[in-house]
């Protein structure tokens, strides 16, 4: 989602199918709807996408198709990339990239790691990129800040948040060692270094979290289970969950996103539905943009 425009893309909009295309929505003005992508060469099915709509580029991915650009004007795919090397076998849960697309991470589902592609030197990086002392689950959806420095993973056999600090430099010297698995384990270079925390509410219950979301500056992170939202704001080794919206009924909630600030929400549900969540006094409101075909 652009923060500044409200532009949206999405997946899923036929009765909650999965196509070969991505769905657009323009908030601004209200209601001005787009037309739907172009359908993806492959004709497989799109499952998540990520970038800053209005730059005229985004990416988009899986479960079983390649990762995949797509420029906005004109709309034309533009590129299918292979599959990282020495992968029998993967079905993409989650996609996050950097602010200006050229730093990609996708969650791979069955062998339970991370992938990690670098648009200036085109390939993606071999080693899976995943902590070895508290290992992942199913990872799913992903989110990132503007320069993929910090990269949050949720855990969807866990019930929890795992991060995942992308840099070869280490964290500042306040950040304890002991919580802290270079990755990857062996080469001289490290690239990047794992939390091997489990982060979910003390007091509350993380209940298969599906969407995740980062206001701009990183300082709060929003979860979504199937009863509603969650954020989440970490400081100084503590952290503080606090339910922000409750859904008033069943809802088959899949894919979250946020505004610039955290007072606005968008959710993509599995019916084909998107809803806008937006912060008032005293309660949040609800309103359903997309309709069940």
């Amino acid at each position: 989602m652009d923060r500044y425009t409200n532009r949206i893309y999405y997946v899923g909009s036929n009765g909650g199918q999965a196509e070969p295309h991505l769905s657009v929505w323009n908030d601004e003005p209200p209601g001005a709807a787009l037309p739907d992508t172009p359908a993806h060469g492959s004709a497989l099915p799109l499952g998540a996408v990520a970038g800053v709509p209005g730059a005229d580029f985004v990416w988009a991915i899986g479960p079983t198709t390649p990762l995949s650009g797509f420029s906005e004007s004109p709309p034309a795919w533009v590129s299918s990339l292979s599959d990282p090397p020495a992968i029998p076998a993967q079905q993409w849960s989650g996609l996050c990239s950097d602010a200006y697309t050229g730093l990609v991470v996708a969650s791979d589902a069955v062998t339970r790691c991370l992938w990690l592609h670098n648009t200036d030197d085109a390939a993606w990086n071999p080693i899976q990129c995943k902590p070895v002392s508290n290992p992942l689950g199913v990872p799913g959806a992903l989110a990132t800040d503007d320069y993929a420095s910090l990269v949050w993973v949720v855990d969807r056999e866990h019930n929890c948040l795992r991060k995942f600090l992308w840099s070869s430099d280490a964290p500042a010297p306040t950040y304890p060692p002991s919580l802290l698995e270079a990755w990857p384990p062996a080469p001289a270079a490290v690239q990047g270094y794992w939390d091997i925390r489990s982060f979910r509410p003390g007091n509350g219950f993380l209940g298969t979290p599906q969407g995740i979301a980062m206001d701009e500056q990183g300082h709060a992170v929003f979860v979504l289970d199937r009863a509603g939202i969650w954020s989440f704001i970490e400081t100084d080794g503590a952290s503080a969950w606090q339910r922000v919206y409750t859904f008033p009924s069943a809802t088959r909630a899949s894919g979250l996103a946020t505004d610039q600030f955290g007072g606005v929400f968008y959710v993509n549900c599995a019916d084909g539905r998107l809803l806008k969540i937006v912060e008032g006094s005293p309660n949040w409101t609800s309103q359903q943009l997309v309709p069940v075909p």
